[in-house]
């Protein structure tokens, strides 16, 4: 039985130029040459990009953190919109 390997880095990146769509070619050709001939950067833009982890709204919510740059006020708008997303009862107060 023989040892199989990973492929080498420009394998993989001629591997995906070749079954991406048109819409991320365009994304790919406007990437600067050091990320498009390094797998690592580009693999790493193309996931931040491009696939998201699939969580749910409610598990969202409930770990949402605010941003050390965030305004409190920023936070609790972002905080109630995923609230309604997520289907959480709660009160809004009216004056």
């Amino acid at each position: 039985m023989a040892a199989q390997g990973s492929w080498p880095d420009k394998m993989k990146i001629r591997q995906f130029r070749s079954r991406i769509s048109a819409t991320i070619k365009d994304w790919y050709a406007q990437l600067p040459k050091s990320t498009r001939h390094n797998w690592k950067l580009l693999s790493t833009k193309f996931r931040k990009l491009y696939c998201r982890t699939i969580v749910s709204y409610a598990e969202r919510y409930f770990t949402m953190k605010m941003r050390s740059s965030e305004p409190a006020l920023q936070f609790f708008y972002r905080l109630n919109a995923a609230a309604v997303k997520a289907e959480v009862p709660f009160q809004t107060n009216s004056k």
